[in-house]
């Protein structure tokens, strides 16, 4: 069945709870007009739920480290900061985003995966010889419109990474939808599978990319 893109990704309960920020913020702009919510962001923020109006991240929202803001009557619910969720926390603030990440076998791994992988009992050895290549990657890019290709794409090569610095030898994309947040950049909620020598884990993605590069990247358990 040809996957629908009029269904909001993020309306799905599983990507909208926030885990691994600090908190969470609803800001509203009324009737067009201008509106600050206090936050302490970390530079770190995400939209994870769209109430009204049309949300474009730099055009009718944004943040500093201290708020979220938003304008042309968009309303919406965002995420923002660093949870207890995921260690070794580490701050991009040139960016506008970041990285969480801690270090398997001398590779970066996001450490939401670490965590997912932690969290069923599958150890995780920290020598050098646990890290692996990419994991190969299987993908129909028909889940997502023609102009988000490009940015799952390289979504799933950032994924493929990260899994095979965990010892996954391949990944699977089981679904998938983009939602553009500025011209050219896309969040993309996805779910992937990733098999292991030993297992298959199931792996919910969030992503933020461009055709060029990833600007953020998850792993949700």
């Amino acid at each position: 069945m040809r996957p629908d893109h009029r269904v909001p990704y993020f309306s799905r309960s599983n990507y909208i709870d926030g885990r691994g920020f600090a908190g969470r913020v609803r800001c509203n702009s009324q009737n067009g007009r201008f509106n600050s919510c206090s936050a302490r962001t970390q530079n770190r923020v995400m939209l994870i739920r769209t109430h009204g109006g049309n949300c474009r991240r730099g055009h009718s929202w944004g943040y500093d480290s201290r708020r979220v803001w938003v304008s042309q009557s968009c309303r919406a619910t965002f995420a923002y900061g660093y949870g207890h969720y995921y260690p070794d926390r580490e701050n991009n603030s040139s960016s506008g985003g970041s990285n969480t990440a801690l270090i398997i076998g001398g590779i970066a791994v996001a450490a939401g995966l670490a965590a997912i992988l932690s969290n069923s009992g599958k150890n995780i050895d920290t020598s050098s010889s646990s890290a692996g290549p990419p994991a190969a990657i299987s993908a129909d890019p028909n889940w997502v419109q023609q102009a988000a290709r490009p940015a799952l794409n390289q979504c799933l090569t950032r994924a493929a990474r990260d899994v095979g610095a965990t010892g996954g030898t391949r990944i699977t994309l089981q679904t998938a939808a983009a939602s553009e947040i500025e011209p050219g950049a896309f969040q993309i909620g996805g779910t992937l599978t990733a098999q292991y020598p030993d297992s298959t884990r199931e792996l919910p993605m969030l992503c933020e990319a461009t055709a060029d590069g990833v600007d953020q990247f998850e792993f949700k358990s």
